[in-house]
């Protein structure tokens, strides 16, 4: 139930729920689509019986695109109240709420469409930004915070840190904003590493507190850390480092969100330091010669969210 109106249960009402089946008058009006008009529910079988009932009853569908969106039902006390009249203009107007929520429908759902397109459009700026900003760097720290950062501004996460492996262990290598304790520092072994290096997946829960794999990081994560994000850069099929986004408040993060962060550090990914040799190709009389070769600076690709 979606609305009501002069009943002195009125709250308890709203949002009971009825299946249509359950229900004979309404499936009689998905039937016909026509109102049904009872002048004493008593002596109706499709009324089961009740103590101190309404005894006149006017059921209206709401009809939308040849289908019954709802039922508008009024209710009175005296007994054979509704007549004829009161069916006319209880129809008209139930065609004209039908009307009504049909255009609020379209409306939001206009509103939705415009919503995810703008939402597309600033990833697809964000992706295209990052790797125009990639494609000058060469030096593994500044390609690092610079991932970071980007992470920061695409979730409005208030921190990140990127924790990096070497010969086995974890190292706290960068943070933002610059933290209080000194970097690069070695972090205990975790269960999320051993995880993470298995799955080479994305981790992420609303609740860091409960999360047990996460206990050896609790100072390193801080105790007013909620939620946590946690992202692999891959090389090689192999985990070279995880970027962990840090929220203060019980966050959620979306499918979307989640997405946009895992192209970001993908990236990234590609080893710094190293550039792809790409072959220039001459094509004359059906013969292909090559006579030189390009190099070119990782991220650089143009991306489509």
């Amino acid at each position: 139930m979606a609305a009501a109106r002069g009943f002195p249960d009125t709250e308890h009402r709203l949002g009971l729920t009825l299946a249509v089946e359950d229900s004979v008058l309404f499936k009689e009006m998905i039937r016909t689509g026509q109102g049904i008009m009872v002048g004493d529910v008593r002596q109706d079988p499709r009324f089961p019986p009740l103590e101190a009932p309404r005894l006149s009853w006017l059921g209206l569908p709401l009809i939308s695109k040849n289908q019954v969106i709802g039922v508008l039902a009024l209710e009175k006390w005296q007994s054979h109240f509704y007549n004829r009249e009161h069916m006319q203009v209880g129809t008209t107007f139930a065609s004209q709420v039908a009307v009504a929520l049909e255009n609020a429908r379209l409306f939001e759902e206009s509103i939705s469409r415009a919503t995810e397109l703008d939402q597309r459009s600033q990833r697809l700026g964000l992706l295209n930004r990052f790797s125009s900003a990639l494609s000058g760097l060469l030096d593994e720290g500044k390609i690092l915070q610079l991932t970071a950062q980007e992470l920061i501004d695409a979730l409005n996460a208030p921190s990140a840190s990127v924790v990096m492996f070497e010969r086995g262990e974890a190292v706290w290598k960068y943070s933002l904003p610059k933290p209080n304790s000194k970097l690069p520092q070695r972090l205990p072994d975790a269960p999320i590493f051993h995880r993470l290096r298995e799955s080479l997946g994305v981790f992420a829960t609303d609740s860091v507190s409960t999360e047990t794999d996460l206990v050896p990081l609790r100072r390193f994560l801080g105790e007013g850390t909620k939620s946590l994000l946690v992202l692999p850069l891959v090389s090689s099929g192999n985990l070279r480092a995880l970027n962990f986004i840090l929220q203060t408040q019980v966050t959620r993060f979306r499918l979307t969100e989640i997405e946009t962060s895992r192209t970001l550090t993908n990236q990234a990914s590609i080893r710094p330091g190293k550039r792809a040799l790409v072959p220039i190709y001459s094509f004359h009389g059906g013969t292909v010669s090559l006579f030189s070769t390009q190099p070119i600076f990782p991220g650089s690709t143009h991306l489509q969210p």
